[in-house]
C-alpha cells in the first residue's frame, strides 16, 4: 500500500533546457545523499524517468515527466513513510521550482 505524491512545477524554459536541469539535479541529489539512498532504478524513455529509490530500508518509486512548460513529479511511499509525506513533497516542490527558474 502506498501513496502518491504529485507535484507539477510550472516554467519557461522550453522542454530541452528543463531537462537538462532535471537531469543534473538528479545527479546532484544521487551524490549529495549517496550515505543514505541507493537508486536502484533509473530509466530515461524520452523526457520521462521512472525511478526507484532505496531509503530507510524502503523503497521509493515515481516518476517525472518534463513538458513543455511544467515538470510533472508524482512519487509513491510506502505505508510507514506516510508521515514524511508533507516534509517531502515540500522538499521535492522546493528544489525543482528552484532549478526551473530562468537564468
Amino acid at each position: 500500500m502506498s501513496r502518491t505524491i504529485t507535484i507539477s512545477v510550472p516554467h519557461s524554459l522550453g522542454q530541452q533546457m528543463a531537462l537538462e536541469r532535471v537531469t543534473s539535479l538528479c545527479n546532484q541529489i544521487r551524490a549529495q545523499y549517496a550515505d543514505r539512498m541507493k537508486v536502484t532504478k533509473e530509466v530515461w524513455t524520452g523526457n520521462r524517468l521512472d525511478f526507484a529509490i532505496e531509503a530507510l530500508t524502503r523503497t521509493v518509486s515515481g516518476a517525472i515527466d518534463v513538458e513543455d512548460n511544467a515538470v510533472a513529479i508524482a512519487v509513491d511511499l510506502p505505508f510507514l513513510l506516510w508521515p514524511l509525506a508533507s516534509k517531502a513533497k515540500a522538499l521535492i516542490e522546493r528544489r525543482a521550482k528552484a532549478i526551473l527558474q530562468p537564468a
